[in-house]
């Protein structure tokens, strides 16, 4: 019936791979130099050239022409459990596949949500909580009205804790282009 038709799934998995390759700057000059000399603040404002500065203050160690750098591979997954038939629990990652630590290497931080949601046709609310390296653990809000959603990842760490490392706010229109009933 499709006026009761909600959503028929029981479980749902997804993945993906992003950001594979590298870029080849062929035309960069990096240089390496040796920071245990001593400069001032006064020293560093006075530049006027941030290579001349390093030239003028540090020894230069080596120097080559053409960097390579990865993008920020990455592995998402998600896990959607409609518990009953209008109670879900979602759990996602974000892992980063690169060495963040590799010279001119870069990477997501790695990040794992789990979200318990209450949805229906029209409306959904649902409270992810994240724990992201580096930030720690953050709690949100968010609801669907319709087409309109709104939320926040750090609502509630932001409102009731003094050590919250992020903020987010994110609002967003859904217009189904085209939507298959039978």
């Amino acid at each position: 019936c499709h006026s009761c038709a909600g959503n028929r799934y029981k479980f749902k998995a997804a993945a993906s791979i992003t950001d594979i390759g590298k870029l080849n700057y062929k035309n960069i000059v990096e240089n390496t130099y040796n920071i245990t000399g001593r400069v001032t603040q006064q020293d560093i404002e006075d530049a006027d050239d941030v290579f001349e500065f390093f030239d003028a203050n540090y020894t230069k160690i080596s120097s080559r022409k053409g960097v390579k750098a990865n993008l920020p591979t990455a592995l998402h997954t998600n896990f959607d459990w409609n518990i009953n038939q209008r109670f879900y629990l979602n759990l996602s990652g974000d892992f980063s596949l690169v060495d963040a630590k590799k010279v001119n290497g870069t990477a997501i931080a790695n990040s794992v949500t789990f979200s318990p949601r209450y949805e229906t046709r029209q409306f959904s609310f649902y409270l992810p909580v994240t724990y992201m390296q580096y930030s720690g653990t953050q709690i949100g809000a968010g609801f669907r009205a319709g087409p309109l959603f709104i939320g926040s990842g750090t609502l509630f760490t932001n409102l009731f804790s003094n050590t919250s490392k992020g903020c987010n706010i994110y609002a967003g229109l859904k217009l189904p282009i085209y939507q298959d009933y039978r």
